[in-house]
C-alpha cells in the first residue's frame, strides 16, 4: 500500500460526504430543476436540440443559455429513463469526470515521480470549496462548462509541452463545447498559450509563438465552420446573445450587485480554507526558519494566471453570482496544492506505517458511514418539502402536460413553475381560464 493511499481514500470519502447525502434526496435549487425540466422536455420530443422548450406559457422557446447542456442531459433521460434521480446521477458523473481531468492535469505537469500520487490534494481542495460542492449538488450549467474548459486546458497544455498540434486542436474542440454550454465565459482557455509563455518564461521560443498563432487560428476556423455548416447552432447562439448576454452586459437585466469587484471578494471568500491553510504553513515554517521558495514556481504562476483569466472577465457585468466562479476554482486549487505539496510530501514520508494503516482504516469507516447515511436519507427532502408534497397531490388529479390556472403571485413563483414542469410537464397560466 502506498503512503498516499489513505489520503486518496479520505478524499473519496469527502467527495461522497459533500455530494451523496444531498443528491439522494428530493429538492434542488431553482436553476438545476429548470435545466433538468428543459432537458427532460427535449428527451420527450418537446422542442428541438437547438431550440429547447421550457413550458407552454413561459419560454416555449428557451434561449436564456446555449443548448448543449440540455442536449447532453436529455441523452441521459433517453438512455436511462425519466426518474428524478437521472439528473442527480448526471451531476455526480460531472464531478467524477472533473476529478479525472484534475488527475490528468496533475500528472501532465508533475514530472517528478515522487509527487505524482499526490493528485488527491488538488481534488480535495477543489471539492472542499463551498460553491463547488453546492454546484454539483444542484445540477448547474457550470458543472459541464467546468469539465469542458478543464479538458481544454489539459489538451492545450499537453500540446504546448509536447509540440504536438493535434492535442491543441482537441483543446479547441473543448473550447467550442464550453461556449455552446454557457457562452463566451468558455473562451478563457484561448489565452492559454500566451499565459504558458509568460509563466514559463519562453518569450524567445519561436515554436511556441507559432503554436499559439496556429492554435488561435484553428479555433477561429472551427467556430466559423460550425456556425456555417450548422445554421441552427448559429441561430441558437444569436438568440442567446440577444435575449440574455447583451442585456446582461449593458446591465439591463438581473443586476445582482452595484460593485463590479464583488465577484473577486466572493472568490476570496470561497478560497478561505486553502488560504488559511497556506498561511498557517508559512507561519509555522518561518518560525522554524525552514521556509524555502516553492518548488513549482512556474507551474504555480501558470495556474494562477489561468484562474485569473477564468474569473476576472466576470467583472464586466453587474450580473454576478457566486456559482459563475466554479470553472475558475479548480485552477486556484492547483495553485494551493502545488504550494503545499513539498510540505505535505515531507510530512507523509515521516508518518509511521502504523499511523498510515490507522488513517486508512479510519477513511474506510468514514466512507462506509457516508454511504450508510446517504442510503438512510434516500428519497427524503433536502428542501421544498411542502411544495413537492403538494405537487404529488396535483399529479394524482391532473393529467400530465396540462395547463393549470394560477394567480399572478404563483405564476411568478419560479421554483413552483420548475417543479411542476419537471415532475408533471405542467404549465401555469394567469391570463386565461384553463380546465384546471
Amino acid at each position: 500500500m502506498r503512503r498516499t493511499t489513505p489520503f486518496l481514500l479520505f478524499t473519496i470519502a469527502v467527495i461522497g460526504g459533500l455530494l451523496l447525502p444531498i443528491l439522494v434526496q428530493q429538492g434542488m435549487f431553482l436553476d438545476g430543476v429548470t435545466y433538468s425540466a428543459i432537458s427532460h422536455n427535449l428527451a420527450n420530443g418537446l422542442g428541438q436540440n437547438w431550440n429547447p422548450h421550457y413550458t407552454d406559457t413561459l419560454y416555449p422557446e428557451f434561449h436564456e443559455h446555449p443548448a448543449l447542456f440540455f442536449i447532453i442531459e436529455s441523452g441521459w433521460f433517453r438512455i436511462f429513463g425519466h426518474s428524478i434521480w437521472i439528473e442527480r446521477v448526471f451531476s455526480l458523473s460531472m464531478a467524477v469526470i472533473h476529478c479525472w481531468g484534475i488527475v490528468l492535469c496533475w500528472r501532465l505537469f508533475m514530472t517528478d515521480k515522487r509527487f505524482r500520487s499526490y493528485f488527491f490534494l488538488p481534488i480535495l481542495l477543489w471539492i472542499a470549496t463551498p460553491i463547488v460542492f453546492w454546484s454539483f449538488q444542484n445540477n448547474m450549467l457550470e458543472n459541464l462548462l467546468s469539465c469542458f474548459t478543464l479538458f481544454a486546458v489539459y489538451f492545450i497544455s499537453r500540446g504546448l509541452l509536447s509540440s504536438k498540434y493535434i492535442f491543441s486542436a482537441l483543446g479547441s474542440i473543448f473550447i467550442l463545447f464550453g461556449v455552446l454550454t454557457k457562452g463566451p465565459v468558455g473562451l478563457f482557455p484561448l489565452a492559454l498559450p500566451i499565459l504558458f509563455i509568460v509563466a514559463f518564461g519562453q518569450f524567445k521560443d519561436k515554436k511556441l509563438w507559432l503554436h499559439a498563432i496556429l492554435f488561435i487560428a484553428f479555433t477561429c476556423i472551427l467556430f466559423i465552420a460550425v456556425f456555417t455548416l450548422y445554421p441552427e447552432v448559429a441561430q441558437n447562439i444569436e438568440a442567446y446573445l440577444q435575449q440574455q448576454l447583451l442585456p446582461a452586459l449593458s446591465n439591463k437585466r438581473e443586476v445582482t450587485t452595484h460593485n463590479r469587484w464583488s465577484i473577486l471578494g466572493q472568490l476570496l471568500l470561497e478560497l478561505t480554507l486553502p488560504i488559511v491553510v497556506c498561511l498557517v504553513v508559512i507561519i509555522f515554517h518561518r518560525m522554524r526558519k525552514t521556509l524555502a521558495l516553492p518548488l513549482f514556481r512556474k507551474e504555480i504562476l501558470f495556474f494562477l494566471l489561468v484562474g485569473i483569466s477564468a474569473s476576472l472577465p466576470l467583472m464586466v457585468t453587474l450580473k454576478q453570482r457566486p456559482f459563475y466562479l466554479v470553472p475558475a476554482i479548480v485552477y486556484f486549487s492547483f495553485v494551493f496544492a502545488l504550494f503545499l505539496l513539498p510540505f505535505l510530501q515531507e510530512y507523509v514520508e515521516r508518518i509511521p506505517l502504523v499511523a498510515i494503516k490507522r488513517w486508512h482504516n479510519f477513511s474506510l469507516v468514514l466512507l462506509l458511514a457516508i454511504v450508510s447515511f446517504s442510503a438512510y436519507n434516500f428519497g427524503r427532502y433536502s428542501r421544498d418539502r411542502e411544495m413537492l408534497e403538494d405537487i404529488d397531490i396535483i399529479r394524482k388529479s391532473v393529467p400530465a402536460n396540462s395547463v393549470i390556472g394560477s394567480s399572478s403571485s404563483l405564476w411568478e413563483s419560479w421554483g413552483l413553475v420548475a417543479y411542476l414542469n419537471r415532475l408533471g410537464g405542467y404549465s401555469l397560466d394567469q391570463s386565461t381560464q384553463p380546465t384546471y
